[in-house]
This record gives C-alpha cells, sequence and structure tokens, in this order.
C-alpha cells in the first residue's frame, strides 16, 4: 500500500491525525444514530444519516466549559471553506453559517470531513497541499470538539455507546 502512503503524504496531513478523526467522527456519528438523531428513521429503504441539526439544538442550551469555548473559537476561527462549481470549475467558497455557535460547530466538523473524504484536500495536479498548517489545526479543532461534545453532561447515553465496544 506504498501507494496509499504516497497519497497521504500528498495531503499534507500526518496519517495518525487522519486515522483518529476518522475513527473519532465516524464513532460519534455511529453513537448518534444509536441515540435516535436520525434525519430518515422511515423504513423504505432511505439510508439513515445522521441528524447534526438536531444534534446542534439538543446541546444549544448547554453550557459550554471553557476549554470547549476556546476549542469552538479556534473551529470558527479556522473555518473551512465548502467546494462550489462556478464557471465550469470547483472552487472554493467560504460558509456563511447562522445560528448558534453550537450549530455552526457541527457545520464546521462536518464540512471538515466531507472536504477530506470527498476528495477536497488534494493539490492541484502539479502543484502543493492548500494551506496543510489550516488543514492540520481543523482536524485537531474538530477532534477536541467532538471530545467536549461527549463530556456534556445532557449525552450520557452517547457517551455510552461511544465508548462501548464488544469485541
Amino acid at each position: 500500500m506504498e501507494n496509499v502512503d504516497n497519497l497521504i503524504k500528498a495531503m499534507g496531513i500526518d496519517k495518525e491525525l487522519l486515522l483518529k478523526f476518522f475513527v473519532m467522527f465516524s464513532r460519534f456519528e455511529y453513537a448518534l444514530k444509536m441515540c435516535g438523531f436520525v434525519n430518515n428513521k422511515e423504513e423504505n429503504g432511505v439510508p439513515a444519516q445522521v441528524d447534526w441539526d438536531k444534534f446542534a439544538m439538543s446541546i444549544k442550551d448547554a453550557e459550554p466549559a471553557e476549554r470547549l469555548k476556546k476549542y469552538l473559537s479556534d473551529l470558527l476561527k479556522y473555518a473551512p471553506k465548502k467546494q462550489i462549481m462556478e464557471n465550469g470549475s470547483i472552487r472554493w467558497k467560504v460558509r456563511a453559517d447562522q445560528g448558534t455557535d453550537m450549530q455552526k460547530s457541527v457545520r464546521v466538523i462536518t464540512t471538515v470531513r466531507n472536504n477530506l473524504f470527498h476528495g477536497g484536500k488534494y493539490p492541484i495536479p502539479n502543484g502543493p497541499v492548500d494551506e496543510p498548517a489550516r488543514n492540520r489545526q481543523l482536524i485537531e479543532a474538530s477532534l477536541k470538539v467532538l471530545e467536549c461534545y461527549l463530556l456534556l453532561g445532557e449525552n450520557k447515553r452517547i457517551r455510552e455507546i461511544f465508548f462501548t465496544v464488544k469485541l
């Protein structure tokens, strides 16, 4: 898998950090689904997708600890851009989000995930990776915010499911 290692290097993001983000994000989404934060509750073959807005609304009144406030601030400060099509080309556009900091933060975290896993973080042909330090900061801040979400008092069930692993 040397070629995959080269692709990871091309992204300019540490492999361990990338793996940690993937596992943390996917496990968090799993726990949210198991706790009913699902958009499509119908049983007609529609994919079960996490309802991040519902989760954000469930924690909007939570008093975040100082630690979470700092990480939210970092996350919103380095907010990722979203890829759009414009005049036949893919371009980056700054997200204009409305709502509480909690609502904005879940949108930022999902955008970080989308950019990573939908091909937005590879360099242009024969060019450098776009802002590798910023990419690392976004992933690290996203990890810290997800960890803090688990520690919010209201999220006891999410926390239980997240950490329960049967081997």
